[in-house]
């Protein structure tokens, strides 16, 4: 498999076009589809950051986030002809992504996650300031807590870590794993009573 690098060299689309910068994702996703890889190039720069925080934390690895990502790119640019400009591209990148996640995590036999404690304080879409609440967190709690996801079942962990960590909302996680809103839920509710059963037993 050739390098990303090698993969998004930058091509030379015509000036007459415009500046790419200018262009949204699913422009320069419209242009990928045709082989302007300076195109590709600019969508990795763009979401490069983001889309390998997010492979680490579905996989349950961090340190393995930017080694899943170059593989979702990769994938991506195969992938391109697929593209259809009736879907938005973070759609499209993501469910790419989440499936590269969920496969390294299935392959290594892992079960662990990133979690972000404040999600078992509430459950409502901006009640509380994440900073604020990080800040009143120990570094002892927050440890129980990422141990804790550690026991969970990978679909309640997958729900878990698209709800808080990625703050997506029901429909979106319906869309992106197949699965009925309220059955993600019910993951989602019964992940936090585990949790917080797990935090009270904790000495």
């Amino acid at each position: 498999m050739g390098s990303l690098i090698q993969l998004t060299r930058a091509s030379r689309p015509d000036a007459s076009t415009g500046p790419l910068e200018a262009r949204s994702d699913e422009e320069l996703m419209g242009l990928s589809r045709l082989n302007v890889r300076a195109a590709f190039r600019l969508l990795v720069v763009r979401h490069a950051e983001k889309v390998a925080s997010f492979c680490g934390r579905i996989a349950g690895d961090r340190s393995a986030g930017p080694e899943i990502a170059q593989a979702v790119w990769l994938s991506l640019w195969d992938a391109r002809g697929r593209w259809e400009a009736r879907s938005t591209f973070a759609s499209f990148l993501y469910t790419i992504a989440f499936t590269r996640a969920r496969n390294h995590a299935r392959s290594r036999s892992r079960s662990a996650g990133v979690f972000d404690p404040a999600a078992i304080v509430d459950d409502s879409a901006g009640a509380s300031d994440p900073s604020h609440l990080d800040r009143l967190l120990e570094v002892e709690r927050r440890e129980r807590v990422e141990a804790a996801i550690e026991g969970l079942p990978t679909p309640m962990r997958e729900a878990v870590v698209l709800r808080f960590v990625e703050g997506q909302s029901y429909e979106q996680m319906e869309t992106l794993l197949r699965v009925p809103s309220s059955t993600l839920r019910s993951r989602v509710h019964h992940a936090l009573a585990r949790l917080r059963a797990a935090l009270e037993e904790a000495p």
